[in-house]
């Protein structure tokens, strides 16, 4: 796993939501530029995305990571998470979108790399010595270039990137408030199948695409799928802590499914209208 070479991938990392509001690929200029080799699959960097870990490396405080990809970054759509590091895992990255991600330390120094690009062609957590690191931190940016040259991999990598904020938001209190009700309020529609309740606690672009699929005929296989893949048949959900900034808000949250336990995840939320909504729910299966 990143950012510490004694732990190990112990996550099932498994995607929901879907249908995000504000898409997760980018276009416009390339954020990034340079190439990356595996031991078997190569690619032209294209995108990047800063952010810091969530999951503190052992002995050590939090570390910035720079995701890199073959494909550009929509920091926004990232950004409304608390840890996008799940999300680029399970929503970004695909069989099309490869994803390293590099990570340093608050003053630059270069920490080590992770990256699974195919059966054979990654690493949970590596560190080499001789990788050429010119990257600082500075003004929220983190900007230079790496290089390294090995029998496993090859790379030649520049990004000058914004870091998403340290601090996500105001805290919330402990229930969530309006946020933590407009959750609970749908959890429950969720649980027991109230479309309309389900709808009008969507944000507008869920619901635009709702009515979409309801006009092709194709509602029920919609709302099939929100409650059993994107929400997982969430049960007994409680909030962990949750944080808002101006009309967004994002929940931690934790809860069961009729066949797992141990079930962790984010769910984000934005303000219309006076009205917190749901936009996206991501979970994941571990301790």
């Amino acid at each position: 796993m990143r950012g510490s070479a004694t732990r190990v991938r112990c996550l099932l990392f498994a995607a929901a939501a879907v249908l995000q509001s504000i898409p997760l690929v980018a276009a416009g200029a390339p954020q990034a530029s340079g190439t990356f080799k595996g031991s078997r699959m190569s690619f032209e960097v294209a995108g990047a995305y800063a952010y810091w870990s969530r999951t503190p490396a052992d002995d050590q405080g939090p570390l910035i990571s720079v995701a890199v990809s073959n494909a550009a970054f929509n920091a926004e759509a990232f950004d409304a998470f608390y840890d996008p590091e799940p999300v680029i895992d399970t929503l970004f990255a695909d069989d099309q979108t490869a994803v390293v991600t590099f990570q340093f330390e608050p003053n630059g120094t270069y920490h080590g790399m992770s990256y699974i690009l195919g059966p054979g062609d990654g690493c949970g957590f590596c560190y080499d010595p001789d990788v050429k690191s010119t990257v600082h931190i500075s003004g929220g940016r983190a900007k230079g270039t790496l290089a390294f040259s090995g029998e496993s991999r090859t790379f030649d990598v520049q990004f000058d990137v914004p870091i998403a904020p340290k601090e996500w938001g105001k805290p919330l209190p402990g229930d969530g408030g309006d946020v933590g009700n407009a959750f609970r309020a749908y959890d429950s529609a969720m649980e027991k199948g109230n479309r309309t309740a389900i709808y009008a606690l969507l944000d507008a672009g869920n619901r635009e695409h709702w009515d979409k699929r309801a006009k092709e005929g194709k509602l029920d296989e919609y709302v099939d799928y929100r409650v059993e893949k994107v929400h997982w048949q969430l049960q007994r959900a409680r909030i962990v802590r949750g944080f808002v900034r101006g009309n967004q808000a994002v929940l931690v949250v934790r809860g069961s499914t009729p066949i797992m336990d141990h079930i962790h995840g984010q769910v984000a939320l934005t303000r219309e209208d006076g009205s917190w909504k749901i936009r996206d729910e991501v979970y994941q299966v571990g301790e």
